[in-house]
């Protein structure tokens, strides 16, 4: 799965979430998109109304900054020795810092995430279903 398709998956979780629990998908309309459409963070930003996940917000992208931080501002993939290979992108535990934080959660078929994404991604789920729940201004 691809990092775009991992991220339309979220937000199709939101949905599917704010949904069944009888929210309504014309209120995402709602949403003032400021500077055109921009990323689902930002959009959060402005709505402070559907910021209920902040902790979780700044949890993920406080996971996914540290990890950066202490590698250069460098990514990577780790994975184990035997599945290592000879890609820039593909690094062993034991040549980054904080490899726990990099993304080593395997995402099939062939796609790597962060536990700073995984965070991410719930706080995206809890927004969207959040926004299709509140009630219009």
């Amino acid at each position: 799965m691809s990092s775009l398709a991992f991220w339309a998956a979220v937000a199709l979780a939101g949905i599917v979430i704010g949904l069944l629990r009888r929210g309504r998908v014309e209120r995402l309309l709602d949403l003032s998109l400021r500077g055109g459409w921009v990323l689902l963070v930002l959009v959060a930003l402005v709505n402070w109304t559907v910021l209920r996940p902040l902790p979780a917000w700044l949890l993920g992208l406080g996971l996914n900054a540290t990890y950066l931080l202490a590698n250069g501002g460098r990514g990577a993939i780790v994975r184990p020795a035997a599945f290592a290979s000879s890609d820039a992108l593909i690094a062993l535990p034991e040549q980054v810092a904080l490899p726990l934080l990099s993304a080593w959660i395997p995402l099939p078929p062939d796609g790597w995430i962060s536990p700073g994404d995984l965070v991410l991604a719930l706080a995206a789920v809890v927004t969207i279903q959040a926004a299709m729940r509140r009630q219009a201004a």
